[in-house]
């Protein structure tokens, strides 16, 4: 299953507490996921097979690993950042001027 595809997200105090240590909130991922983001392979041999880029509602740009759950069509956060200038550069699609 593409990302993509996916009808929700799933969270639970684990990863909810994990995106909280890296001072991201369930509501800031779930924006993101709304907000039309970018799905690109993750590195090989991680947990995650892809990321997800996009910005919050406020602006912010975050870049979240994420598991698809394929039997319920959901996609679970892992982890994630503030996204780098490479990763913006190399992912983000090209705004119209």
């Amino acid at each position: 299953m593409h990302p993509s595809e996916a009808d929700d997200l799933e969270f639970d105090q684990f990863n909810e507490a994990h995106l909280a240590q890296r001072n991201i909130t369930a509501t800031e991922v779930t924006q993101v996921w709304l907000n039309q983001p970018t799905y690109v392979p993750n590195k090989k041999g991680l947990t995650a097979a892809w990321l997800m880029l996009g910005d919050t509602s406020g602006g912010r740009s975050l870049t979240v690993a994420v598991v698809t759950i394929e039997s319920f069509l959901r996609l679970r956060p892992i982890t994630g950042w503030n996204s780098t200038a490479g990763e913006l550069t190399r992912w983000r699609p090209r705004r119209a001027l």
